[in-house]
């Protein structure tokens, strides 16, 4: 009887090794794995890591002209001169007055007043977003707004520091304006040239990335190149 007893424990032994190894075979593990019998989590399995999910990559293809977007109007800031979701240049000699002008402009969006020689009308007033590069905050910027009749409480900033120094680099610091909330209905970027790296000034990844930014996000631009010769050939390159 003892002997019957015995070899029946061993018998359900083998069973349960057995099963033990098909378990271990259908769950990734090594047949001789005395641990759980449970599935393991994926990353675990075969020693090897579950690679993370990637963002499909949109690559480009060949489109008929029918298939795509139909035709659609512009959307003026500015009729005929401020173009809404697009980049907008403002290229000119040192000196013309390339600053004032967007000084007035901001003004005309801040408040809702009309500025009719420019081609805006009057409407609700709009948020705008600045990056001042050039010239100082306090001491040039501030009082031309004033003067303009500027809203600041209107007015977002983008510098690193409390007096307003400190210019951001594109596409780093795009989210910045991207995440705006409220979103601007114009970016004055004042100027170009001291926002991007400086290996390629005008025709970097920043100018494209702005580019989108500004017509997924419906604001306009109005770049300021920035002063001199070098600069109206950059800005003109980019906008080729």
């Amino acid at each position: 009887m003892s002997d019957y007893v015995d070899r029946a424990d061993e018998y359900r032994e083998w069973i349960a090794d057995d099963e033990r190894r098909d378990a271990n075979a259908r769950n990734g593990r090594h047949p001789d794995d005395d641990g759980p019998t449970e599935p393991l989590p994926e990353p675990a399995r075969n020693g090897k890591r579950k690679a993370k999910t990637e963002p499909e990559e949109i690559l480009p293809k060949l489109w008929n002209a029918a298939d795509l977007k139909a035709a659609a109007p512009p959307r003026w800031l500015a009729q005929n001169r401020l173009q809404r979701a697009a980049l907008n240049l403002l290229i000119g000699d040192e000196g013309i007055g390339k600053s004032l002008l967007w000084v007035y402009i901001v003004a005309a969006v801040t408040t809702g007043n009309a500025l009719p020689e420019f081609g805006i009308p009057p409407r609700r007033p709009s948020h705008v977003v600045l990056v001042c590069a050039e010239d100082d905050w306090s001491s040039v910027v501030v009082p031309r707004l004033q003067v303009a009749g500027a809203d600041l409480a209107m007015v977002r900033v983008i510098c690193e520091e409390f007096d307003g120094s400190g210019a951001p680099l594109f596409p780093r610091d795009e989210n910045l304006i991207l995440r705006a909330d409220p979103q601007p209905a114009l970016v004055v970027v004042d100027c170009w040239l001291d926002t991007v790296p400086s290996c390629e000034p005008c025709s970097s990844a920043g100018t494209r990335s702005t580019a989108e930014g500004a017509r997924r996000s419906r604001w306009g631009t109005a770049w300021r190149p920035g002063p001199g010769r070098r600069a109206r050939q950059g800005a003109l390159r980019s906008a080729a």
